[in-house]
């Protein structure tokens, strides 16, 4: 067995290899505006077991732009009453991934206590 130098020691710790995430420099410059969000269970129990998951979908409806009334009744008429949605994203997510979406959202915007 070889010796690890100090570098290499820095990895490791108990025993299991440890690495951090980056993200790259620029990654919002393609944010997409998003205002619909629709999830999808896998159907497992949502309280079953880690490594079930759900989808995430995530879109936007830009407002409907009518000149008036009866402009806006005929587009209604013409799309069933329905307003069609962009997808921006489409993700499958492990439940215990979205634990971790739902504690670090709720903790950003004040409405959990941040786990630190």
């Amino acid at each position: 067995m070889s010796e690890m130098s100090p570098a290499e020691h820095d990895y490791l710790d108990e025993g299991r290899i440890q690495v951090q995430t980056a993200w790259p420099d620029g990654v919002t410059d393609q944010a997409q505006l998003a205002n619909q969000f629709f999830i999808i269970t896998d159907g497992a129990d949502p309280s079953g077991p880690e490594n079930a998951g759900l989808y995430l979908l995530v879109g936007h409806v830009g407002a409907p732009i009518w000149a008036g009334n009866e402009q806006a009744l005929q587009q209604i008429a013409r799309t069933g009453g329905t307003i069609p949605v962009q997808p921006r994203g489409s993700y499958y997510v492990s439940r215990a991934k979205a634990v971790e979406l739902w504690q670090v959202l709720g903790a950003h915007l004040g409405l959990l206590p941040n786990a630190e």
